[in-house]
């Protein structure tokens, strides 16, 4: 899995061809990746909330979360990202017979799962959390998961690059409206039982 980590950075499109001659039971094997790397930004976000804390302006106060509050938030926050990896498969699955390609859905999940590498190892910013580096890391790694997926998507599923790009527009746009699902999902879980429980700390 490091392997695939290292080179997703260095040699996306190598990487990514390695990947394609995956077969089924190997994909299986991959599961972890997603089961492990997940837990890096919540980890990292329950680590910054609790012990470095948030500071909205230079000289102001510290605002910290109690441990309870966040690691109820981290274990959602896991939940989230694996659910979403899962689902964004699922819309791989789905549309590959409309693009001309032949996917299973473990192929699918990983496409997904090898995609979002950005995402999870830039997730540890949130140990720091420091409201511009935030803002600037997730540009980054969500710039990063793209590239990866149009990259991705032509070759892991064996069309052409033309058709791939149309296939990995759609799975974007889903992905979009997945993250925009995901933020009124935590508007409403917030509402209901998991609201951010902050203490001010004085400095």
């Amino acid at each position: 899995m490091l392997s695939y980590i290292w080179g997703l950075y260095t040699r996306p499109v190598n990487t990514w061809n390695r990947i394609a001659e995956l077969d089924e039971s190997s994909l299986k094997r991959c599961l972890p990746y997603v089961i492990i790397l997940a837990m890096l930004p919540p980890l990292a976000f329950v680590y910054g909330v609790t012990q470095t804390g948030w500071q909205i302006t230079r000289g102001g106060d510290l605002f910290l979360m109690t441990v309870d509050s966040a690691l109820q938030i981290g274990v959602l926050y896991y939940v989230g990202l694996v659910a979403a990896v899962v689902l964004v498969g699922y819309m791989i699955h789905w549309m590959a017979t409309t693009y001309g390609a032949r996917a299973i859905f473990s192929k699918g999940v990983m496409i997904a799962a090898f995609s979002a590498t950005p995402l999870f190892i830039l997730g540890l910013v949130a140990a720091y959390p420091v409201i511009w580096i935030a803002m600037v890391a997730v540009t980054f790694a969500a710039a990063h998961t793209t590239y990866l997926l149009y990259l991705g998507i032509p070759r892991v599923l064996r069309i052409d690059e033309d058709r791939g790009f149309m296939y990995a527009s759609a799975i974007v746009a889903a992905g979009l409206v997945a993250v925009v699902a995901t933020m009124g999902a935590t508007v409403i879980l917030w509402d209901l039982f998991a609201m951010p429980d902050f203490q001010r700390v004085p400095l």
